[in-house]
C-alpha cells in the first residue's frame, strides 16, 4: 500500500548530508514506516550519526483498517544525534512516545502524512532551545514550521512538491499573522 509515488522507494542518501550539516550534539528525528526502521537506523549510523531511541506517536483516532487486520495507531521515528547529546530539556523519566489525535477539521490539509502541531511542539521543546535552527528537509504541509514559530525556534523548510510547499507557506504565514494579532490584543 503506497500513499504516493514518493512512498514507493526509500531513498536514504540525504541522511548523510543532514548529518554533515548538523552542529555537534544536535538531534535528528526521522519518521518512517515501521518496516523501514532498521534501514533508517543503519543509514544514520553509516553516515556518522548516533542512534539513541525509537519514538512513537500514539494516535487516539487512527484511520480505520479496511482489511482484516489491526488498525495501526502508531507512527515510528528514529531519534539520533551527531556526537554527544548537548540538549535535552526533559528529565530522565520522559517516555519515548506522545499521545495525540491525528489532524482533523479545518487544520487538516490534503497532505497524506500531516502531523499534529502538538506532536512537533513536544519533540522540538525537548530537543532544542529557543533561537535554535530546526531543519525539516521534507516540510510537507509546514507543521514543523508552525511548531517552531510557536516555540521561538528558527525554521528552515525544504519541500520538492510545489503544491505542498504553497500549503506550508500559507499555513506558516497564517500562523504568524494570528500570533501577531494575539500580541497586538495583549498590548
Amino acid at each position: 500500500f503506497y500513499i504516493g509515488e514518493w512512498d514507493k522507494s526509500l531513498p536514504l542518501d540525504w541522511i548523510k548530508e543532514v548529518i554533515r550539516a548538523l552542529k555537534p550534539g544536535s538531534w535528528i528525528v526521522i519518521f518512517t514506516a515501521n518496516l523501514s526502521v532498521t534501514k533508517v537506523w543503519e543509514a544514520i549510523e553509516e553516515a556518522g550519526g548516533n542512534c539513541k531511541q525509537l519514538f512513537y506517536w500514539v494516535k487516539t483516532n487512527p484511520p480505520p483498517q479496511p482489511r482484516k487486520n489491526f488498525c495501526s495507531a502508531i507512527e515510528t521515528a528514529v531519534l539520533a544525534t551527531k556526537g554527544a547529546v548537548k540538549k535535552w530539556n526533559s528529565g530522565g523519566w520522559n517516555l519515548n512516545y506522545h499521545i495525540t489525535p491525528t489532524v482533523n477539521g479545518k487544520v487538516r490539509t490534503n497532505h497524506p502524512t500531516q502531523k499534529p502541531v502538538a506532536l512537533m511542539e513536544y519533540l522540538i521543546n525537548i530537543l532544542t532551545e529557543k533561537g535554535d535552527v530546526v531543519l525539516d528537509p521534507f516540510m510537507g504541509s509546514g507543521t514543523t514550521g508552525i511548531a517552531c514559530e510557536q516555540l521561538g525556534r528558527n525554521f528552515v523548510g525544504i519541500e520538492i512538491d510545489e503544491h505542498y510547499f504553497n500549503i506550508a507557506k500559507e499555513r506558516i504565514e497564517n500562523n504568524n499573522q494570528q500570533k501577531a494579532s494575539k500580541l497586538e490584543l495583549a498590548a
